[in-house]
């Protein structure tokens, strides 16, 4: 069952660094177990932006380039916590989502006004 919290919660799991490393295994260990094991990478993809977009994270689009998958979030949802926004919470959770596909790692995360850019690329170490 998923369902929708408010977002400064991300945010603030975010800023306090809570077992930030163990938050892809557990996205990963939640996910495996609903997405189909067999669906093609586009639908699990497609799956993915459904889930991002009706729980309230804004307009997603997902771009495939070789080993890369780059993850575009527009009109994303800024918090009313006191400290500054934090998306790494968010963007975790996303990379356990995807190890559903490979074994994805985060290159690189890019804010700018309200959209929310995050690369990943196939580890193969």
């Amino acid at each position: 069952m998923l369902s929708s919290v408010e977002n400064t919660l991300f945010h603030l799991l975010s800023n306090a660094q809570l077992l930030s490393d163990k938050i892809p295994h557990i996205s990963y260990n939640f996910f495996k177990d609903i997405v189909d094991k067999n669906a093609s990478k586009e639908a699990k993809l497609r799956l993915l932006k459904n889930i991002l977009q009706i729980t309230g994270w804004g307009i997603v689009t997902t771009v495939v380039h070789g080993s890369k998958i780059i993850i575009t979030i527009k009109n994303i949802p800024y918090g009313l916590q006191a400290e500054k926004d934090n998306w790494d919470f968010l963007v975790r959770v996303i990379l356990g989502y995807l190890w559903t596909i490979d074994r994805y790692s985060i290159r690189k995360t890019k804010v700018s006004k309200r959209i929310l850019i995050i690369e990943y690329y196939v580890d193969n170490s």
